[in-house]
């Protein structure tokens, strides 16, 4: 998986974990509007109280898919920034952590790190450049562990 493809994950992952985020809210106040019916005087009180229960396991439900949705942005993001730590330059990785992580646009970029513009181009393309080949160097690593690891098997047998 090239880095490209694991910065589109992680963006994702955060569109992912903003829609629960907001279905949360939605049916929590669905969840409210519900106990505020029941609490009133209707007639037909076994349809309210099916009403709040829906609500409620909607809201649970909801509830649930936000923390999955973190679990999985958190993961993502941690990897991602584990992995910028292993850049060789500092002000490299902070451009592509603000970049890709923290969704910055360059001009700001720019700004933030006191670089002239073509330079922080410049050094966003290494960067990524660098990046690839530590991610593709971990890939080939893990790859020759598996490797090595079902080979011992083998010749055992």
């Amino acid at each position: 998986m090239p880095v490209d493809t694991l910065f589109e994950k992680l963006r994702f992952a955060e569109r992912r974990l903003t829609a629960a985020e907001e279905r949360v809210v939605f049916c929590r106040a669905a969840a409210t509007k519900a106990s505020a019916v029941l609490g009133g005087e209707f007639v037909s009180r076994s349809r309210d109280v099916t009403a709040n229960e829906n609500a409620v396991i909607r809201l649970m439900e909801a509830e649930q898919e936000y923390a999955e949705a973190e679990r999985e942005y958190g993961d993502l993001r941690s990897q991602v920034c584990s992995l910028l730590q292993r850049l060789d330059d500092p002000i490299n990785a902070e451009i592509l952590k603000l970049r890709y992580v923290e969704h910055k646009r360059m001009t700001d970029i720019v700004r933030k790190i006191h670089l002239s513009r073509s330079n922080a181009y410049y050094r966003h393309e290494n960067a990524l450049a660098d990046l690839e080949d530590i991610f593709s160097k971990e890939i080939s690593e893990k790859c020759n562990k598996q490797v090595s690891f079902q080979s011992h098997f083998i010749e055992k047998d």
